[in-house]
């Protein structure tokens, strides 16, 4: 259970900021308010099998996997996630290291929150993986290129 999760939160959840499963679950599954999180899964307990980017729907909807891609996730320099939030659906994309690896991910049915918080959740099961978060940049409009 080697990984690294980006989360969207409600943060009107008093237990938001509180971890979820430990190990497969990337400190996402089970996470008080969560609404949708990326993982990047290097060991394969987060729902679709090692090396792979999931997306998955949070609290609400049972934390469903929604849609995966295989790809190595291990030595990942760049990552972008879009979220286009709608009133009624949520669809997101996903680079690494430049290349959109998930395109489409639509979530129908969400219900977002007026705010959101984005959170970061780990896990390193098995001791292998090192997680680094830098360069955070959170834009209102999202161009790919930059």
């Amino acid at each position: 259970a080697d990984g690294l999760c980006v989360a969207l939160v409600d943060p009107a959840n008093p237990w938001c900021l509180l971890e979820g499963d430990y190990g497969g679950g990337l400190g996402f599954n089970s996470k008080p308010g969560s609404l949708v999180g990326i993982g990047l899964d290097s060991w394969g307990n987060f729902g679709a099998g090692a090396h792979h980017v999931v997306v998955k729907a949070g609290e609400r909807h049972g934390f469903s996997l929604i849609g995966a891609c295989g790809c190595d996730v291990l030595g990942t320099k760049d990552l972008k996630v879009k979220f286009d939030l709608d009133d009624d659906k949520a669809n997101v994309q996903v680079k690494l290291d430049g290349d959109k690896v998930i395109d489409e991910c639509v979530i129908e049915g969400i219900h977002l929150p007026d705010a959101m918080a984005l959170v970061f959740t780990a896990s390193t099961g098995a001791c292998n993986n090192f997680h680094g978060v830098w360069d955070i940049k959170i834009k209102e409009e999202f161009d790919w290129d930059d």
